[in-house]
C-alpha cells in the first residue's frame, strides 16, 4: 500500500483547525476506499486460471491460444517457421513454461509448438480417470489435425517421452523425428525418482514436511513448493539459487493431474518396452550426465533397445541440458533435425490432413 505523508500549513483560527482534525479520519477512509476501488483485480491463484482463454492474446505469449479438442480444451503456443516440433513436458502435473526461453533457439529452424497437457497450465481440467498417457497421445493427434500438420517432430522430456512413444506407436506415418530428454524404458513421475530421493538433504526433507503440512498452501501450492525445494538437485552446471527460483516460478503445477497419474505410473502401467521396440522414426536421446531423474545407464539401455537410435550425453548437465548447455544442445538438435543438411525447411508442415 502506498505511504502518504502530507504537510499542510493554515492560517485558519484554532477552532477551524480542530474541526478539520475531527473530520480528517473520515476523509482518509474515503480516500483509501477510492484507491482500493481503482486498484487492479487480484492475481489468479494457482489452479484458478480460467481454462477458456482464447485468441492470439491468450496468456503471456503472442502465439498462445486454447483449442477445443473433442470434449476438452488444450492450450498451445507456437513460434518460428518450418517443420513442426511439438514439445511435450515432464510430469505428471507440469505445464510447458519451463521450456521458455531456452527452446526459442529452435524457432529459426522449426515451428516450435509448446503444449500444456490436459489439466495442466492453461489447458482445461478433466475427470481424474481421463488423465492417462493414452488420452494425452490422443490429444496430440487431435492437435495435429487442428493445426493442419501432415507430420510432427516430437521432443519429449521425462513423462513427455512416454506420450511421444505411444503416439509414434499409434501413428507411425505421422511422426518425422523423435527427441527424448531424461529418457527411460518406462514412464515415471518427474519428482519421484529414486535418484532425487537419494540426493535429498536433511534440510530438504524437513522443508518438504513443512510444506506438506502447511494448511495455508493449496494442493497446487504444495506441489510447486516441492518442485522449488528439489530443483537445486536437478541442475549440475547452474548453481545460482536465484536462477533456480526464477526457473520454478515460471511453471504451473497441477496436483490433480499428478495425484491421478503418479500411482498408476508407479504400479508399472507405463512400461514402454513394447512400443519402443516398434519405433520406426529416427530417435535422438539426449542425457545429462548428472540427471538424478534419469541416469545415463537407462538412456544407454534405451538406445540399445531402439534400433538405429543415437545417444548424446552432455557432460556438464543435470535434468535440463537445454538450459545448462544451450549451445551444445542446439548444435546436436539442429544436426539431428537436418537443418541445412538437405531437409527442406517446410517438410512435414501444412498441406492438409
Amino acid at each position: 500500500m502506498r505511504s502518504w505523508r502530507m504537510t499542510r500549513t493554515s492560517s485558519a483560527p484554532s477552532g477551524a483547525v480542530a474541526r478539520r482534525a475531527v473530520a480528517r479520519p473520515r476523509s482518509i477512509v474515503l480516500a483509501l476506499l477510492c484507491v482500493l476501488a481503482s486498484a487492479p483485480p487480484p492475481a489468479i491463484c494457482e489452479g484458478e486460471r480460467p481454462p477458456d482463454e482464447t485468441g492470439p492474446g491468450a496468456g503471456d505469449h503472442p502465439g498462445g491460444r486454447t483449442l477445443a479438442l473433442g470434449e476438452g480444451r488444450v492450450y498451445v503456443e507456437t513460434e518460428g517457421s518450418g517443420p513442426p516440433l511439438v514439445l511435450l513436458p515432464a510430469g505428471p502435473g507440469l505445464d510447458h513454461a519451463y521450456f521458455h526461453p531456452y527452446l526459442s533457439s529452435l524457432a529459426p529452424y522449426a515451428t516450435v509448438v509448446y503444449l500444456d497437457p490436459r489439466g495442466c497450465g492453461r489447458s482445461g481440467s478433466r475427470p481424474a480417470a481421463e488423465y492417462t498417457l493414452e488420452a494425452m497421445a490422443d490429444d496430440l493427434e487431435a492437435l495435429r489435425r487442428d493445426l493442419g500438420f501432415v507430420t510432427l517432430d516430437l521432443l519429449g522430456h521425462g513423462m513427455g517421452q512416454a506420450v511421444a512413444t505411444l503416439y509414434a506407436d499409434r501413428h507411425p506415418e505421422r511422426v518425422g523425428r523423435l527427441i527424448f530428454l531424461g529418457a527411460s524404458r518406462r514412464a515415471a513421475s518427474f519428482l519421484d525418482g529414486a535418484g532425487l530421493a537419494q540426493k535429498e538433504t536433511g534440510d530438504m526433507r524437513r522443508a518438504l514436511e513443512r510444506a506438506e503440512s502447511d494448511r495455508y498452501l493449496s494442493a497446487d501450492g504444495r506441489l510447486r513448493e516441492r518442485f522449488r525445494i528439489l530443483a537445486p538437485l536437478m541442475f549440475h552446471r547452474l548453481t545460482d539459487r536465484a536462477f533456480h527460483k526464477a526457473f520454478v516460478d515460471q511453471i504451473t503445477a497441477s496436483a490433480a493431474v499428478r495425484g491421478a497419474m503418479s500411482d498408476r505410473l508407479a504400479a508399472g502401467a507405463a512400461d514402454l518396452s513394447a512400443p519402443l521396440g516398434r519405433l520406426k522414426a529416427p530417435l535422438l536421446i539426449i542425457a545429462g550426465r548428472y540427471d538424478p531423474t534419469a541416469p545415463v545407464a537407462e538412456a544407454e539401455a534405451l538406445r540399445d533397445a531402439v534400433a538405429g537410435s543415437r545417444l548424446a550425453v552432455l557432460e556438464e548437465s543435470g535434468s535440463f541440458p537445454f538450459a545448462e548447455q544451450p549451445v551444445e544442445f542446439l548444435r546436436i538438435v539442429r544436426e539431428f533435425l537436418g537443418v541445412g543438411a538437405g531437409r527442406k525447411e517446410g517438410a512435414g508442415a501444412g498441406g492438409g490432413i
